[in-house]
């Protein structure tokens, strides 16, 4: 018996990364997150005491506000889609 999936299936079981979807042929997203883990691993290595703290601190809190933003249009891209199929839907013009 073939067992037939859906993109929500495959959201679900975490088969789709939207974020490699996106950006996997942009070649200068690719170079701009080279550049920002050079940094980091430079920063890593040289800082000390309280500055290391800090940038520790920095570093989770934008990874946090990061994840929090991409979550919410994540979920605002799909309300969005879902009133255009209902718009589409109800108003057979």
């Amino acid at each position: 018996m073939e067992v037939i999936t859906t993109i929500i299936d495959e959201l679900f079981y975490d088969n789709i990364s939207v974020q490699n979807l996106c950006m996997s042929n942009n070649k200068e997203f690719k170079k701009q997150m080279q550049i920002l883990s050079d940094c980091e691993k430079n920063l890593i290595k040289n800082l000390s005491g309280k500055n290391s703290d800090n940038f520790r601190k920095f570093s989770e809190s934008w990874s946090y506000i990061n994840a929090e933003t991409n979550r919410e249009y994540f979920s605002f891209g799909f309300k969005i889609g879902a009133k255009f199929i209902m718009d589409i839907l109800l108003n057979n013009d």
